[in-house]
């Protein structure tokens, strides 16, 4: 096991490139082939129709209401090329509850005629994964003030379709959109379309566009564009419309954004053979150990430096992977950074564990928190100014998680398992 040491002080050592085996996980893709998904569409909890009607089972109607989490959480999960029609469709309809739905595998789809809430009055979570697909006409998330949606689209012919969408009406709401997904309007495309919140985070691996508009994309919220794995140096439309609007923020890292056109400039790698000191760091890339590890730097990073160090250590007991980073941000204006860990191809997402050490103690980081993805064969993550985080990978799972450092010098806490968002 190697450990990396990043600190953003001027240093002496010199980082050893690392190049840890790529996870040839051949068990673990046969079990994944060997465990084929049955198409099923299943509701859970406070949800109309209710759990037992026959519509859930039949394929669904274009004229049915749904509404999934209404004064009690409510879910429901499509996957296996399972399809659904519906009407309008309401989710976290009650600020007491909670609704959340997840859309997997090739051929599922949810097809609704009518509108969709995404946060009504309450929480929701919408995901969409892995080439499954939702059409529907109006999108509105965080539609009442205290309501809160979000919606995931992850991985390629996963798609999320609609005649407009509106992040943030004037509750709070966000749209994630990685790993060569899709969220297309045929109509205008507005973050932050009222008084609330709106956030759109967009994760670069693939010279493809997240979002297609086909009117109007108005941004008076903020916009996150970042730089994932290994993704060359160049130019990238991450966002097509009929016309750009709007005052809102626009953030990257890995890059620039370009005002007016949208168009992201992916920084070219800076190879790391020793010490950076006294260097622009903003919107750049560092590649240590041959693309082991990518950091990717705020587009206002400011000047500061850079020194990676080595360190070898045991790999814990039923991990396949396992690597330590040290962060001390001292010296840039922005210390967000994105971390790229090349893990190889076949990597369960729901098997990567993060942690940060506190004191003497590891605690477990919520994933969902760092803006985290698996794409490329790459596992990207956020992290914000100092400390020490250590990434792990679990094959198949763990059976009991031991202390990470066997030898006890550190102690070991917190670790459980980590919920999707």
């Amino acid at each position: 096991m190697r450990v990396y040491k990043i600190t953003n002080t001027a240093l002496s050592a010199t980082m050893k490139p690392s190049r840890f085996p790529a996870l040839a996980l051949g068990l673990g893709a046969a079990l994944l082939a060997a465990s084929a998904v049955q198409a099923a569409v299943t509701p859970e909890g406070d949800v109309s129709p209710g759990t037992g009607d026959a519509y859930w089972s039949t394929g669904g109607s274009g004229s049915q209401a749904v509404s999934i989490g209404q004064s009690l959480p409510g879910s429901l999960t499509m996957n296996g090329g399972s399809t659904l029609a519906s009407g309008q469709v309401m989710i976290g309809t009650n600020g007491a509850a909670g609704g959340e739905v997840e859309l997997s595998d090739a051929g599922t789809v949810w097809t609704i005629s009518g509108d969709i809430y995404v946060g009504l009055l309450g929480g929701a979570l919408v995901e969409v994964m892995n080439g499954a697909s939702v059409s529907a006409g109006y999108t509105a998330m965080g539609y009442y003030s205290g309501s809160t949606g979000k919606i995931v689209v992850k991985g390629a012919g996963s798609q999320w379709s609609a005649s407009s969408v509106v992040i943030g009406s004037t509750g709070n709401a966000v749209i994630n959109v990685t790993d060569s997904g899709k969220v297309a309007t045929s109509g205008d495309f507005y973050v932050q379309g009222g008084s609330g919140v709106g956030i759109l985070n967009l994760g670069v691996s693939s010279n493809s566009a997240l979002v297609e508009a086909g009117g109007t994309f108005t941004n008076n919220g903020t916009v996150n564009v970042f730089a994932l794995g290994n993704l060359a140096g160049g130019n990238y439309n991450p966002v097509t419309a009929g016309a750009l609007a709007g005052s809102g923020t626009v953030n990257s890292w890995g890059g620039t954004v370009a005002e007016g056109t949208g168009v992201f400039t992916v920084s070219s790698y800076t190879e790391y053979t020793d010490a950076i000191v006294g260097q622009d760091l903003s919107g750049a890339r560092v590649n240590a150990g041959d693309g082991a590890l990518v950091v990717a730097f705020a587009d206002n990073a400011g000047t500061g430096n850079l020194e990676l160090t080595e360190v070898e250590s045991p790999l814990p007991s039923g991990y396949s992977y396992y690597e330590v980073v040290q962060i001390d941000m001292s010296g840039l204006i922005n210390s967000e950074i994105i971390l790229s860990y090349e893990l190889g191809a076949g990597v369960d997402e729901d098997n990567i564990y993060a942690w940060k050490l506190v004191g003497e103690n590891w605690q477990e980081i919520n994933l969902d928190d760092t803006l985290a993805t698996y794409e490329q064969e790459y596992f990207n993550m956020m992290v914000d100014g100092g400390g020490v985080y250590a990434l792990g990978v679990a094959v198949p799972e763990p059976s009991t998680y031991a202390a990470l450092f066997g030898a006890g010098v550190l102690a070991f806490v917190g670790l459980r398992r980590r919920r999707r968002a």
